[in-house]
C-alpha cells in the first residue's frame, strides 16, 4: 500500500510541486505518488501557472532572507573585526584616525557598562524602591550616565551628533571634575580624626578624568577628526564654550542653593 497517497490529497498544488521540482530529496515512490495526485487533479494552464508562481515568489523570499541574514552575519564580522583591531594592545603601525575614533567608542561603551555595574544597587533603589525621591540633581546624574553609550554609538557611526555630545561631555566632564578636585581638596581637614569620620573622595579620582576627557577633546578637536564629522572651527568654540559655561552656572547655582 502506497503510504503517500491519501497525505498528497491534502497537499496543496504548491507543495506537490514542490516535491516534484526537488525530486532528489525524496523517496521515489513519494515523487510517483505526487505527479499522479497531480496528474489526477486536472488543472488548468492557469491553476498550475498560479502554482508555480506561488513556488517562485516562497522561493524569492527565501533567497531575500537568507541574503539578509548573510548580509548581518558579514557586518557582524566586520564590526568584531574593527573592535578587536581597535582595542588590540600591540598595534604594527601608529594608529589611524579612524582606528582610535574606533578605539574611543569602544572605550567608552566598556566605562558606561562598568558604571552600570557598579552604581546598579543605586540605580535599583532609584527606579524600583518608592521612597526614592527625584530631584535636578538626580535628574543630571541619570542624564550623564545614559548618554554615554548613545554618544559612543553615534560617535562610531561617524555622526556629527555624535561629535557634538561627545565634545559636550568632555567639556562636562573636564569642568565638573576641576571644580570637583578644588572641593575636595578645600574640605581636607589634615586633622587624622576628623578625616576618618569624614571621609573624602581621592582628588586623584578628578585629575583621572579631567585628563582622560582633556584627552578626548583635544583628539575630537583636530581638524582631521572635526572634517570627518563635517564640523567647523566656529562651531567647535561655541560647543565648547557654551557648554562649559552653562556647567559652570549650574555647578555655581547648586553651591549658592545650599
Amino acid at each position: 500500500m502506497n503510504p503517500f497517497t491519501e497525505l498528497y490529497k491534502t497537499l496543496s498544488n504548491s507543495d506537490l510541486l514542490k516535491i516534484i521540482d526537488n525530486a532528489a530529496d525524496y523517496q521515489p515512490i513519494a515523487v510517483e505518488t505526487a505527479v499522479a495526485e497531480l496528474a489526477g487533479r486536472k488543472l488548468s494552464a492557469e491553476e498550475l501557472e498560479s502554482a508555480i508562481a506561488a513556488n517562485a515568489l516562497e522561493l524569492q523570499e527565501k533567497e531575500m532572507r537568507k541574503e539578509k541574514r548573510q548580509a548581518f552575519e558579514n557586518k557582524v564580522k566586520v564590526i568584531s573585526a574593527q573592535v578587536i583591531d581597535a582595542v588590540h594592545p600591540v598595534q604594527q603601525s601608529t594608529p589611524s584616525t579612524n582606528r582610535i575614533i574606533n578605539f574611543l567608542s569602544v572605550a567608552l561603551g566598556i566605562m558606561f557598562l562598568l558604571t552600570l555595574f557598579t552604581e546598579l544597587s543605586f540605580l535599583s533603589f532609584v527606579f524600583f524602591n518608592k521612597d526614592s525621591r527625584w530631584d535636578s540633581t538626580l535628574l543630571i546624574y541619570l542624564l550623564q550616565l545614559f548618554i554615554v553609550p548613545v554618544l559612543a554609538l553615534l560617535f562610531w557611526r561617524r555622526k556629527r551628533a555624535g561629535w557634538i555630545l561627545l565634545c559636550i561631555y568632555c567639556c562636562y566632564s573636564i569642568v565638573s571634575g576641576v571644580v570637583l578636585f578644588f572641593m575636595v581638596m578645600k574640605r581636607f581637614y589634615g586633622i587624622p580624626a576628623i578625616d576618618t569620620l569624614f571621609p573624602t573622595v581621592s582628588s586623584a579620582s578628578f585629575l583621572w578624568k579631567v585628563v582622560f576627557y582633556g584627552g578626548c577633546l583635544w583628539f575630537v578637536c583636530k581638524r582631521n577628526v572635526r572634517d570627518i564629522y563635517r564640523v567647523n572651527d566656529k562651531s567647535a568654540v561655541l560647543i565648547a564654550g557654551i557648554t562649559a559655561a552653562v556647567t559652570l552656572g549650574v555647578i555655581w547655582g547648586s553651591l549658592s542653593m545650599r
